[in-house]
């Protein structure tokens, strides 16, 4: 396994930005009776999973809390952990085209740089909370581009109600607050217009085949009563292609 810390200019963010990526092992790579070259071929391109962190959080989430080097190693993809900043992953101004970014330079860049495969069957998104809500929006947004998607703890819909505060009120204020102005800024007329199932019909009306989505929430969460299973549902009804884990 192979860990890369990036930091390059990104003109969708108008600022140098971090990445950070773990790579597989090439295959022969420890073998000694092996050409340097051949163990190292440049023709090598590995499946690659992008990982959205939460809100508050960054690219280091994915490695501070999981051995996620492990999973690179285990299952031969390259994981991408780009930086998130609070952004819901929306392009919400001119100076701060998130979405832009994660759906169209960052692939570029990794795909230039590193030896990622550019063949959208195997290149997937996932992401958690923040991140799991802009995986889904983004993997249907782009549905050409991903071959599958996961969201865990994402919100389909952020004009819902968050649920209860319990003892967090100060942090799920900040949630609300961000939410709120994150799509409110990314909205040309209509906030809704950024919600999952308004990418849904309209993919479905276009006659667009969506990528595979697993979607994951965890009974405790409090948002998981308003949330999940208004989306659920609305899955059944339209027959999209939703796995759901809870």
């Amino acid at each position: 396994m192979s860990s890369v810390n990036l930091n390059f200019y990104a003109e969708s963010l108008h600022f140098r930005t971090e990445v950070r990526v773990a790579l597989p092992e090439y295959p022969g790579q420890r073998d000694p009776g092996v050409p340097r070259k051949q163990a190292f071929n440049p023709a090598v391109k590995f499946p690659v999973v992008y990982l959205l962190h939460g809100f508050t959080g960054d690219y280091s989430d994915w490695c501070g809390m999981l051995p996620i080097e492990n999973y690179a190693s285990k299952y031969g993809l390259a994981l991408v952990m780009p930086h998130g900043y609070n952004t819901w992953y929306l392009n919400i101004s001119e100076m701060m085209q998130m979405e832009t970014f994660i759906a169209e330079e960052l692939p570029a860049a990794m795909e230039a740089m590193l030896p990622i495969s550019s063949q959208p069957e195997q290149r997937f998104i996932a992401g958690l909370s923040m991140g799991g809500t802009g995986a889904m929006r983004i993997a249907w947004k782009y549905p050409e581009r991903y071959r599958a998607a996961a969201s865990m703890s994402g919100l389909p819909d952020s004009t819902l109600p968050l649920g209860e505060p319990r003892d967090r009120a100060s942090y799920e204020a900040l949630v609300a607050g961000s939410i709120e102005d994150c799509f409110a800024s990314a909205a040309s007329h209509d906030r809704r217009e950024n919600d999952i199932q308004a990418i849904a019909m309209s993919a479905v009306e276009s006659g667009k085949k969506l990528p595979p989505l697993l979607f994951q929430y965890g009974r405790q969460d409090p948002r998981f009563e308003i949330q999940f299973p208004a989306f659920q549902s609305f899955a059944e009804k339209h027959n999209l292609p939703v796995r759901f884990f809870f």
